[in-house]
């Protein structure tokens, strides 16, 4: 039977459900990212398949999780698709090229490339220091949503009514981690059919 690296971390889904999926079709060796929430679930993983717990160095996980002889790698938690990306290369596995892998994880790339196809018109602007606030307002409008260039979960995201809270919540996040990039994008909404379709994510809006 083919084997199948499964790259676990927090946001993935749970190891059972892996294991439930793949039965049959492919045995699992779970890589565990060096992270509390990933290595929580060693137990279920341990039942269910190999495990190699990663130490966060490629070359040497690699090395580990090639004496398993895998046929295929995968992730389902989006922190994990870089590292995920690397491993598969050291392994010479089949994934996704480096500009595949941008556009899965960086807000602003995704937008670019399906702009450039022509499949999603949505208005976005990149920012990186409170002074792009007013352009971007300008550009985007309002509503709109205030949200990380990476990450998932809705971590720091925001929706954004009024114009100097929306700035106020960006000088903080920026405050805070001076490094990252946000983006101020347009609010899409749902076609609001319940019980499916939209549905407000935003506890409050800015």
């Amino acid at each position: 039977m083919r084997k199948v690296v499964v790259v676990h971390d927090k946001g993935a889904v749970h190891p059972m459900e892996v294991y439930g999926a793949m039965t049959g079709t492919a045995s699992i060796v779970f890589a565990v990212a060096p992270t509390p929430a990933a290595r929580r679930l060693l137990p279920v993983m341990q039942r269910t398949g190999e495990v190699v717990e990663l130490t966060g160095t490629a070359e040497a996980d690699a090395h580990a999780l090639a004496a398993h002889g895998p046929n295929g790698i995968v992730t389902f938690s989006e922190s994990m698709l870089p590292s995920t990306g690397t491993l598969a290369a050291l392994l010479g596995l089949p994934y996704h090229d480096a500009e595949t892998l941008t556009r899965l994880t960086d807000k602003a790339a995704q937008r670019r490339a399906l702009r450039r196809a022509g499949v999603d018109a949505t208005t976005q602007w990149p920012l990186r220091d409170v002074q792009d606030w007013e352009r971007a307002v300008a550009s985007v409008g309002l509503p709109a949503v205030l949200k990380p260039i990476w990450g998932g979960g809705s971590r720091d995201t925001h929706r954004v009514d009024d114009p100097d809270a929306g700035r106020a919540v960006l000088d903080a996040l920026l405050r805070r981690d001076p490094s990252s990039g946000y983006v101020l994008e347009s609010l899409l909404r749902g076609a609001g059919e319940a019980p499916f379709g939209d549905y407000e994510p935003f506890p409050s809006s800015l």
